[in-house]
């Protein structure tokens, strides 16, 4: 019968895979899927075939600098969304660039690229149209063009940290082009924000990145959704545009935004601590106290994000009071241990 499960538990490729940065795009033919596995600790790109008769592994191709174990899951891999051209970030490898056939599943004339100050976690997505490629690196949001013969001089700095922290700070990591043609970008660690680059089809700064410019309506963990463009026909067709910008899919207003109460971290510390504090409260008091009620350290004027030494302090259990200058106040319990 229809949706009836046949078989199961086939191995498709026995190989150590890579988690996480799996791609996927359109065949030639329209309709069959080309999967793409990277190799763990390795260069080796398995291509896997989806198409009317089943699941299986088609081939592999070597291409690109070999990953190494400091680099695996610190990036992403991305095809264009016309399906010609494949993109992969790590923080060791750094950027992979290469074209595509989608008849074949073959890459070709693949290009390293070093990303200029890059570090520890990041990711790649294309432009709609497929002309600029999106490079995050922790600290910064990168723009190279691709239709440009020398892609990798192409690169330009579309978003720099602003030094903005939310329990963690607010870096750049996973990106994914969205229904409505903007481009989402996640936060590594916990977070309640993504990054949006509203015009990504604009050349430069014009594409105009806003650091945290969606409110997300609960915390979240350096997750993005990957979606395919299924948008995409076979070759020859003139169909196939990944998005429309005349929708608006997601915006802050339609989601109730988690307020965060006030809290230290780390907890326990070893001495030093940072204090999360819900936005625009202005400066604030900290206050320290022994378990019989004796304050034992204050410090006035700080503010939300500030970090506070606790160096002098003898390790134990304390209670803290922040409070502002409304009248609000915030209480907890921290352990100093070291």
């Amino acid at each position: 019968s229809l949706g009836a499960v046949t078989e199961s538990n086939i191995v498709v490729m026995p190989d150590s895979i890579l988690l996480g940065e799996m791609a996927a795009v359109k065949h030639a033919d329209g309709t069959s899927w080309w999967v793409v596995v990277p190799e763990d600790e390795s260069n080796v790109y398995n291509l896997i075939l989806i198409d009317s008769f089943g699941i299986k592994k088609s081939h592999d191709q070597v291409i690109g600098l070999p990953i190494d174990y400091a680099g695996m899951g610190t990036g992403q891999c991305k095809f264009s969304s016309d399906g010609t051209k494949f993109a992969r970030w790590t923080s060791t490898q750094q950027l992979l660039y290469a074209e595509f056939d989608r008849a074949t599943g073959t890459f070709s004339n693949e290009e390293q690229i070093n990303v200029i100050d890059t570090t520890f976690r990041g990711g790649v997505e294309f432009s709609p149209n497929s002309r600029f490629l999106y490079v995050a690196s922790t600290y910064q949001l990168h723009q190279f063009d691709t239709w440009d013969n020398d892609i990798a001089s192409t690169q330009t700095l579309v978003a720099e940290w602003d030094g903005y922290q939310d329990f963690v700070r607010t870096f750049f990591s996973r990106l994914q082009l969205t229904p409505d043609c903007r481009i989402f970008i996640s936060l590594p660690g916990s977070h309640r924000f993504w990054h949006i680059v509203h015009n990504p089809n604009e050349k430069g700064i014009a594409c105009n990145v806003e650091q945290r410019g969606l409110s997300l309506k609960t915390w979240t963990f350096n997750t993005m959704p990957y979606f395919p463009n299924y948008n995409l026909g076979a070759l020859g067709d003139s169909g196939g545009y990944p998005c429309d910008s005349t929708k608006i899919t997601v915006s802050s207003t339609d989601i109730t935004i988690h307020q965060p109460t006030g809290f230290v971290y780390p907890n326990p510390t070893n001495g030093i601590i940072q204090i999360d504090m819900p936005p625009n409260v202005g400066e604030l008091n900290f206050q320290l106290f022994d378990m019989a009620g004796k304050p034992i350290f204050t410090k006035k004027s700080i503010l939300p994000f500030e970090e506070i030494q606790l160096t002098d302090v003898a390790n134990g259990m304390y209670f803290y009071k922040i409070f502002d200058r409304k009248g609000q106040t915030w209480s907890g319990k921290v352990v100093i241990t070291r």
